[in-house]
C-alpha cells in the first residue's frame, strides 16, 4: 500500500517535471524562432488552445465518475500542472496584458478563468479544514428540508418540556436565543475562519441557564444542546459547501464562455490568414 501511494506521488510529481519541462521548450522555440523574425503565434496559439481543452474536459471528466478514466486525484494533479503551464504558453502567445479590440474580451475571460482557478484551488485546500470537527455530514440542497425538520423536533421538545416539567427556563431560552438560532443557517462568515463557531455559542446560550434547572430539566437541556450542536454542523456545511457553488458558478461558465470566444479567434485568425 505504501509503495502504491510513492508510485502515485511520483506520478503527480512527473506531471509537474513535464508541464515545466514542455513549457520551457516552448519559450526556448518562440525565442529562437523571434530571433529569426519568424511568427509562432499560430503554433503557440494552437498548443494554448489544445491545453486548455485539456483543462476543460476535466470539468465533463468529474461528471463522468463512473466511466474508469483513471482516479480523480491523478486528474487533478494534471489538471494544476497544465494549468500553471498555459499561464506561461497564454504570456509567450499573446505578449500583450491589455490587448485591444475583441481580444481584450478574451484575454478578460482567460484572467477570470486562472483566478478563479487558483481560488478554487485555494479554497479547497484551505476550507475542508473547517470541516474537520464536524459531527454529522449534510448535502447542501438539502440542507433547508434538514433545518425544518430539525426546527420541528426542537419545538416539540421545548414544548414537552414545558408541559412536564411546568418550568419557564429552557421555553425563554428558545424564545430569546434559539429561536433566531434555528431559523435559519447561522455564522456563515465566522463558520469560514472558525470551525467552532457555532459550537461555541451554544455553550455559551446553555451554560447560562444550566444553574436554573432543576429535576428532569436536566435531561431536556442535554437534548436540546445536542440537536444545537447538529445545527452548528448544519452551518458549517452550510457555508463551506456554499463557498464551493459560488466558485464554481464563476469558473465554469468563465471557462465556456472563453472557449466559446476562443474558437471565434481561431476562426477569424485563419480567415485573414488565408
Amino acid at each position: 500500500m505504501r509503495s502504491l501511494g510513492s508510485l502515485r506521488l511520483a506520478l503527480r510529481a512527473g506531471f509537474g517535471l513535464v508541464a515545466v519541462g514542455l513549457c520551457a521548450l516552448i519559450v526556448w522555440y518562440d525565442h529562437d524562432q523571434r530571433m529569426s523574425l519568424e511568427q509562432v503565434e499560430v503554433e503557440t496559439g494552437w498548443i494554448l488552445a489544445a491545453a486548455i481543452l485539456f483543462l476543460a474536459f476535466f470539468n465533463v471528466r468529474k461528471k463522468l465518475s463512473m466511466v474508469p478514466l483513471g482516479r480523480a486525484s491523478d486528474w487533478l494533479a494534471a489538471h494544476i500542472a497544465v494549468g500553471v503551464g498555459v499561464g506561461v504558453i497564454y504570456a509567450v502567445h499573446v505578449r500583450d496584458l491589455w490587448p485591444s479590440g475583441y481580444e481584450l474580451y478574451l484575454a478578460l475571460l482567460f484572467y477570470a478563468v486562472m483566478l478563479s482557478g487558483i481560488g478554487g484551488y485555494l479554497l479547497q485546500r484551505m476550507l475542508p479544514q473547517a470541516m474537520t470537527h464536524v459531527r454529522n455530514q449534510f448535502i447542501w440542497e438539502r440542507i433547508p428540508k434538514e433545518l425544518a425538520d430539525l426546527r420541528e423536533q426542537v419545538e416539540d421538545l421545548v414544548l414537552e418540556c414545558a408541559r412536564e416539567t411546568g418550568s419557564e427556563v429552557l421555553p425563554r431560552l428558545y424564545r430569546e436565543d434559539l429561536a433566531w438560532f434555528f431559523r435559519k443557517p447561522r455564522f456563515t462568515l465566522a463558520s469560514l475562519l472558525d470551525a467552532e463557531a457555532s459550537t461555541s455559542w451554544v455553550r455559551h446560550r446553555f451554560g447560562s441557564v444550566e444553574t436554573y434547572l432543576s429535576g428532569s430539566e436536566g435531561e431536556y437541556h442535554f437534548r436540546l444542546r445536542s440537536l444545537a450542536y447538529v445545527k452548528g454542523d448544519i452551518d458549517r456545511a452550510f457555508a463551506v459547501q456554499g463557498v464551493m457553488k459560488i466558485w464554481l458558478l464563476i469558473h465554469v461558465p468563465a471557462t465556456y464562455a472563453f472557449l466559446v470566444l476562443m474558437v471565434w479567434h481561431v476562426i477569424l485568425v485563419h480567415v485573414y490568414l488565408e
